[in-house]
C-alpha cells in the first residue's frame, strides 16, 4: 500500500468518525419548534396586598409564533409570596416551554418601586438567562395593562418602549445607563440614584411621562419633562440631543448638540465640597429664524457662542436650585465623585452633603455649522 492510498484511509476514517460523533452528541440534545416555547417579551412586576401579606405579581408577555403569518403575543400571570414562587405559579398557566433572553423590558409598577425593587433586581440577575441588556423602566399603571397595549408597527409594547428609550438619546441627552446591569450598580452604589423612564398609558396610546428617581432601590422622585434635558445634561458625562436658545418671542435657534462633562471637585476647611461643572458644547444649527445669513463675521459668531452659553448656564443653574430646593437631593451623582476623590463610607448621607456644598456650571458653546446648507464656519 502506497502512503497516498493510506493517507486517503486515514482522511476517510477521521470524517467517519467525526460523522459519529456529532451523530452521537445530537441524540443527547432535545429541540424544539419555535411555536413551542415562550419567548419573553417583556416582564412586569407589581405587589399585592391579602391578609397584610405582600404577593409579588409578575405578568410575563411572550411571544406567540402559531400564526405563520404573523407574530402575535399574549399575558402569562404569575403570583407568589416571592419572586421564585411566582415562576413556579406561572408554569401551571402555561404548557410551553419558558425561555428567558430575548425580553426588552422589565417594568415596575410605582407600589413595588416606592416599596422596593432591589430583591427583584437580585432575582433577575441571580437567573444566568435574562438579559441583562434589557430597559428597566416604571409605569403609573398596571404593568400588566402596559404590555398589553397595541401599537402600530410593533408586534409588542415593550419593542415598541425599547426603541422610545433608546430614541431618547439621540434627542434628548439621554444616558444608556436603564439597562438591568446599570440599574443594579447604581442601586447599590455609594453616591449614586438610578433614574429611568416612566411610561404611562394616556388616551389608550404610550406616553413618557415622567423619570424616576431611585435611591438604594426606592423609588424617591418623579422628574417631569420639562425638566429632562438640563437633568441630563448636568447628569451625563457624554450625551446629544436637540437644544433651542431662544433670544427672545420671535427669535430662536435651534441646534443638534454634543454635550461633554468634566466635573472638579475640591473640598474645605470646613469640610464642605465645591463642584464645578464644565459643560462643553458642540451645536450644528438645525433651524434658525434669528438670521438669513449664511455665514457670519468671526467676531459675530463669538458674540452668539458668548450668549448662548450665558442662556444655557441661566437654565442649568435654575435645575441645580430646583434640586436643591424642591428634589432636596443630589440628583447628578455628585456625591459617587466626592467619594471617589475623598474615600468611600466617610459620609452617612450625601444628600445633605451636596445640599450645602457649592455647585458652579461653566458653560462653553460652540457653533461647528452654521445656516443653510450647513457652510462650516471654519
Amino acid at each position: 500500500m502506497t502512503w497516498k492510498t493510506l493517507r486517503r484511509y486515514i482522511i476517510l476514517s477521521i470524517i467517519i468518525l467525526c460523522f459519529a460523533g456529532i451523530s452521537n452528541l445530537y441524540k443527547h440534545f432535545h429541540f424544539s419548534n419555535i411555536e413551542d416555547i415562550d419567548f419573553v417579551a417583556g416582564i412586569g412586576f407589581d405587589i399585592e396586598t391579602s391578609m397584610d401579606k405582600k404577593i409579588f405579581s409578575i405578568p410575563v408577555l411572550v411571544y406567540d409564533f402559531t400564526n405563520p403569518n404573523e407574530i402575535t403575543s399574549h399575558i402569562l400571570e404569575s403570583k407568589g409570596i416571592t419572586s421564585t414562587e411566582s415562576r413556579i405559579d406561572r408554569q401551571f398557566h402555561s404548557g410551553r416551554k419558558f425561555s428567558l433572553g430575548s425580553e426588552k423590558i422589565y417594568l415596575f409598577s410605582k407600589k413595588i418601586s416606592k416599596d422596593g425593587i432591589k430583591p427583584s433586581l437580585n432575582g433577575l440577575l441571580n437567573n444566568t438567562q435574562t438579559n441583562g441588556s434589557a430597559i428597566v423602566v416604571t409605569t403609573s399603571n398596571d404593568p400588566k395593562d402596559v404590555l398589553e397595549m397595541k401599537v402600530p408597527g410593533y408586534s409588542t409594547a415593550p419593542d415598541y418602549i425599547e426603541g422610545l428609550v433608546n430614541s431618547l438619546q439621540s434627542y434628548s441627552h439621554f444616558s444608556n445607563l436603564q439597562q438591568l446591569y446599570n440599574a443594579y450598580i447604581q442601586n447599590s452604589t455609594e453616591g449614586l440614584k438610578f433614574i429611568t423612564p416612566n411610561i404611562d398609558i394616556i388616551n389608550n396610546k404610550l406616553y413618557l411621562t415622567s423619570m424616576s428617581v431611585f435611591d438604594k432601590g426606592k423609588f424617591v422622585a418623579s422628574i417631569p419633562q420639562e425638566q429632562f434635558r438640563n437633568l441630563n445634561m448636568l447628569r451625563n458625562n457624554f450625551s446629544t440631543g436637540i437644544t433651542t436658545f431662544l433670544e427672545d418671542d420671535n427669535s430662536y435657534i435651534s441646534f443638534n448638540t454634543i454635550c461633554k462633562r468634566k466635573v472638579e471637585c475640591t473640598k474645605n476647611n470646613d469640610n464642605t465640597f465645591n463642584f464645578d461643572i464644565n459643560l462643553k458644547i458642540n451645536g450644528q444649527i438645525l433651524n434658525n429664524n434669528s438670521s438669513s445669513r449664511l455665514i457670519i463675521s468671526p467676531y459675530e459668531q463669538k458674540q452668539l457662542e458668548k450668549r448662548i452659553s450665558n442662556y444655557f448656564k441661566k437654565n442649568l443653574s435654575g435645575f441645580i436650585y430646583t434640586m436643591k430646593s424642591n428634589y432636596k437631593m443630589d440628583l447628578l451623582n455628585l456625591g459617587y465623585i466626592a467619594a471617589t476623590k475623598y474615600g468611600r463610607h466617610k459620609i452617612t448621607n450625601w444628600d445633605d452633603e451636596i445640599l450645602k456644598s457649592s455647585i458652579n456650571v461653566n458653560v462653553d458653546f460652540n457653533i461647528n455649522k452654521f445656516g443653510i446648507g450647513n457652510l462650516s464656519l471654519y
